[in-house]
């Protein structure tokens, strides 16, 4: 069952596969893995507010789920979405509208003389990309490196189903959380002795009741931007 949803086709085209099984059986476990689905509002909605009956901190057939806010639960996850808030005001926010509209402008004017275009792999994929590296001050001749690592984000989903391609989607993100640490560990660093105006520097220097962020929490918060915006 868990292999069906996660099949490409389902992927390309889930809604109707959604519709039928939501008429038929909003509550479903699958047999190979033990994990529970759930199509209906209902059933969702008590899922998300229930923290104590079902917890966020997942187990899956490819191991523990990463250190992402989506995947804790509270005091933690209040702890943490509070730190977080703190770097992404309305005013932070809005201050990235005319660097979005130039990165749009930039990428689409690469586009222009040409008769075909990939959307997704020339504009969707890329632009998220690139703002995101740019809203926590990442240097421009590094924002390459982040498509690899987006892409090794999103491909974890595939580690539910197990198998072959499960165990190399695990085996490329861990090589990316690997890479991803060493570099943000080191650009953590520099803004802790030089604060710049970014993301980054909010997230290292912005405290709630004298807590701070981890360089864990920091690595594990950045990973859920990339895929998050990529997935989106």
């Amino acid at each position: 069952m868990m292999h069906f949803f996660f099949s490409e086709d389902v992927r390309r085209a889930p809604f109707a596969w959604y519709d039928q099984v939501r008429s038929a059986s909003p509550v479903l476990q699958d047999a190979r893995s033990g994990a529970w689905m759930l199509f209906d509002y209902a059933s969702v909605k008590r899922a998300m507010d229930d923290h104590v009956t079902f917890s966020s901190r997942v187990t899956h057939p490819g191991g523990r789920a990463p250190e992402w806010l989506v995947f804790m639960d509270p005091p933690q996850h209040t702890t943490l979405r509070a730190l977080v808030s703190r770097a992404f005001t309305p005013r932070a926010i809005a201050a990235l509208v005319p660097r979005i509209e130039a990165l749009s402008a930039e990428l689409l004017d690469g586009l222009r003389d040409r008769e075909e275009i990939d959307l997704v792999a020339e504009y969707a994929t890329p632009l998220p990309v690139q703002v995101i590296a740019e809203l926590m001050g990442i240097p421009p001749d590094d924002h390459p490196m982040f498509a690899g690592w987006s892409h090794a984000i999103v491909n974890l989903s595939y580690a539910i189903t197990g198998g072959d391609s499960g165990a190399r989607a695990l085996r490329e993100y861990m090589a990316a959380k690997g890479d991803i640490t060493a570099y943000l560990s080191r650009l953590i660093d520099t803004r802790r002795r030089a604060p710049e105006d970014d993301v980054l520097t909010r997230l290292v220097t912005g405290d709630v009741d004298g807590e701070r962020l981890t360089v864990d929490e920091i690595v594990g918060f950045f990973q859920l931007l990339l895929s998050a915006a990529t997935g989106t």
